[in-house]
């Protein structure tokens, strides 16, 4: 058990502001945007390809500040996504299936103590 890499990470911003957000990254920050999955792409933002990893941008609804509700989160990489399920079932951490399934890989969300949002996906073997 035991995780292999950060796959992603996500910031967030306001309707209102991301075409600013966008733009920073791609035209201030020089990232190279990459197409999001067809799952996703009606939720709007963008993705960003930075090295090995990527950076994702999304639309956050309501305050931005909200840590216990905000979609930022880091990704981390894991070998068998069924394991981390029972191992945080026995250490009390309550997680959340992935309510929008992305092909080719499974996922699961939960929070730290402070809120921050952590999503642990497994690739799937083609």
């Amino acid at each position: 058990m035991k995780i292999q890499a950060v796959d992603h990470i996500q910031v967030t911003t306001t309707s209102s502001r991301i075409d600013d957000v966008l733009y920073f990254y791609q035209q201030v920050m020089g990232l190279v945007p990459v197409a999001k999955p067809d799952a996703l792409a009606g939720n709007g933002g963008g993705w960003f390809q930075v090295g090995d990893q990527q950076l994702h941008v999304s639309i956050e609804k309501g305050d931005v500040a909200d840590a216990a509700q905000s979609k930022r989160h880091i990704c981390y990489r894991v070998d068998d996504l069924n394991h981390w399920q029972d191992h945080l079932d026995a250490k009390g951490v309550p997680w959340q299936p992935d309510h929008q399934p992305i092909p080719g890989c499974v996922r699961l969300f939960l929070r730290d103590p402070a809120g921050n949002r952590i999503e642990l996906m497994q690739i799937l073997d083609a």
